[in-house]
């Protein structure tokens, strides 16, 4: 790794720090977020199997207790698109929204019909965009950022026109309800 360049352009992430069985099979298993170093964030020098999310968030998805692939790949695609994110910021968007969400949903259902998006609502919110699928061992993180109300409000109104949608996750019965069906009022309200 030492002899390693560190990407700067997505087109100079290399193709095995993309592919899902070879950093499987390499990932460095990990039980917390905050065992993420800086280095994961900066260098991209190791792929991380995090634990499964949230058992709400697991359940409303069918995750089926399959742990959480974070590539090196997706370490470094998220720092070349995100620069303005610290290792701080990023291990606290991915332990937020993917450990406490309160919203989740699909907002590429026709593109991209494994695509999940978790989130932790607030003034700034937390968005984890994670892939499921049968086929693999684990769900994969594909990217993450600090999303305020407008960038929320786009997410929606995406999967609304590819037939997708969000709903808000209820902590204490870990129910689900589609945002349409909650009084106005509710749906606007800000979390913390």
């Amino acid at each position: 790794m030492q002899n390693e360049i560190i990407p700067t352009k997505l087109d100079e992430i290399p193709q095995e720090w993309k592919d899902s069985l070879r950093q499987s099979e390499i990932a460095v298993r990990i039980e917390s977020v905050s065992e993420i170093t800086d280095e994961d964030f900066k260098c991209f020098e190791r792929s991380v199997l995090l634990p499964t999310p949230s058992k709400g968030l697991s359940e409303a998805i069918g995750i089926n207790g399959k742990r959480t692939l974070l590539k090196r790949g997706v370490f470094a695609k998220n720092a070349i698109r995100h620069p303005d994110l610290s290792p701080e910021d990023s291990r606290n968007i991915i332990g937020n929204a993917l450990y406490s969400p309160d919203k989740y949903g699909k907002n590429r259902p026709v593109t991209k019909p494994n695509y999940w998006v978790a989130i932790k609502s607030s003034v700034n919110s937390s968005v984890v965009v994670i892939e499921v699928s049968e086929t693999k061992n684990y769900v994969e993180i594909v990217g993450w950022r600090y999303a305020n109300e407008r960038n929320l409000a786009q997410l929606e109104k995406q999967a609304q026109r590819e037939g997708g949608q969000f709903l808000i996750l209820f902590p204490e019965g870990n129910t689900a309800a589609g945002l349409s069906t909650l009084p106005s009022d509710l749906t606007m309200q800000k979390y913390n």
